[in-house]
Parts: structure tokens; sequence; C-alpha cells
């Protein structure tokens, strides 16, 4: 019996683990560029459960128009959605050659690399502030959205899914250490 609390008391602190995550994930559903975790639970060797390492859901959110020009999105050609803000008050645009390029309120032509650091000139003044994304290089065959923000990639009916079941594992592990109490009280009792 003290073998089933202790399991099922461990499991409670990983539904409520679980819980956490999930309230973060639900918390963050208007952070642009969030990236939702999955909370996942492992066997332990010894028994009993545990909350394995959490993991990041490499979904890309969707487009929002924003109407701000610092704001750019790049949607790749497998799909992936990045967002990036500029440094400042500089504004974008794709140039001839497809490479992402910035103009400045004093109209210096900015330039911008695969790792995301500024050029004015040839010499580096900055790096963009990624707002997150799995896009890894910028490719001419990349599409460049001026003006849209990714949004965060939480789904709100898998959250509240998810949350429902772990509610139900709470409750019923929660019930193993009151049928277990009872179980003791019982046993006192009869040995009395």
């Amino acid at each position: 019996m003290i073998g089933a609390i202790t399991a099922a008391a461990q499991a409670l602190n990983v539904g409520s683990s679980v819980a956490n995550v999930r309230a973060n994930n639900i918390a963050n559903i208007n952070t642009p560029s969030f990236k939702s975790r999955l909370a996942s639970l492992s066997e332990m060797s010894q028994g009993g459960v545990g909350l394995a390492p959490l993991r990041v859901n490499t979904n890309s959110g969707s487009l929002l128009y924003t109407g701000n020009p610092q704001d750019v999105s790049i949607v790749n050609r497998h799909g992936g959605v990045g967002g990036y803000q500029s440094p400042g008050n500089r504004s974008f645009r794709l140039d001839g050659s497809q490479d992402i390029s910035f103009t400045s309120l004093d109209t210096a032509d900015l330039s911008v690399d695969d790792d995301g650091f500024l050029y004015s000139n040839g010499e580096p003044i900055g790096r963009l502030n990624s707002l997150g994304g799995n896009l890894g290089a910028v490719s001419p065959t990349d599409s460049l959205m001026s003006g849209y923000q990714v949004t965060s990639n939480v789904n709100i009916v898998t959250e509240t899914v998810g949350s429902l079941i772990n509610n139900a594992y709470f409750k019923a592990n929660a019930l193993v250490i009151t049928s277990s109490d009872d179980m003791m009280k019982r046993l006192i009792d009869i040995i009395g």
C-alpha cells in the first residue's frame, strides 16, 4: 500500500508539471512567434511515471497582418514560417537579387546575411531580432512578407483536450491515495 501511495504521489507531481506546461502554452497563445512546449509522460526505470524532457513544437504559426513595415515574416519553400523584427526604425524590402535589404530613415541601404546580421556598406551594424521560426538560411525561393507577424503555434483545442485528460489522470491518482488511506485505516481497525 505504501508503494501505491508513493507512486500515486509521484504521478500527482508529474500531473502538476504537465498542467503548468499547458497553462504556459495557453498563456502565450497571443505571443508572436511563441513555440508551444510538448509535455509527455515516461516510465521510470524503478517504476512509476515521470515527465519526459520537454520538447519544443516546431510547427509554424500562421501569418498575421500588422501593417508595421518593421515586422517581417519569411515563408520558406517548405512552408516554414519565421518572424523577425528590425532593430531601430528600419523598413524591409526585397531587392532585385531576392536578398533581404532594409531602408532606414537616413536612406542608407542595408543588407542581411543568412544568420540575421545587418550590414551597411559591408560594415556590421546589428542583428535582426528573431521572433522564432525554423527556417535556417534565407534563400531566393523564400517569400518575404513585410508588415506581417508570425502568430504562436499554440492550438487551443489540443491544449484544452490535453488539460481534460491530465485532469482525469490527476483525479485517478488522487483516488488511489484516498483508497490506500482508507485501506490502511481499516487494517489498523482490524489489527486493533
